[in-house]
């Protein structure tokens, strides 16, 4: 392999590393926009970075939704959107009967 050669791939490498920072900033960016128009806030760094991977993961899903023209509605971003399917079922798809309602064994 040439020097030129070696040149190139090292160009196209050091491209694709800024494009990849570029991209992973934005995405950054975007977790932080969405938690400061939702007044959302982490108590720790590890909550804070768990949250963003759940958030990132919905945006991808939200994203590739949308692209498909197919598709007859779209879908975006909610005060939900750092929430797994599962966690949001837990927390908001659970009939939780009021007191006067509940059984009370004899």
């Amino acid at each position: 392999m040439s020097s030129k050669h070696i040149v190139a791939i090292v160009a196209l490498i050091a491209v694709a590393a800024v494009l990849l920072g570029r991209q992973s900033e934005k995405k950054h960016s975007d977790f932080e926009s969405w938690k400061a128009q939702h007044s959302i806030s982490y108590d720790s760094e590890i909550e804070n970075t768990y949250r963003m991977g759940v958030f990132l993961k919905n945006l991808q899903e939200i994203e590739s939704h949308n692209s498909n023209k197919d598709n007859s509605h779209k879908l975006g971003l909610t005060r939900f959107s750092a929430l797994t399917p599962e966690e949001f079922a837990q927390a908001y798809l659970t009939l939780r009967a009021p007191e006067i309602f509940k059984v009370v064994e004899p």
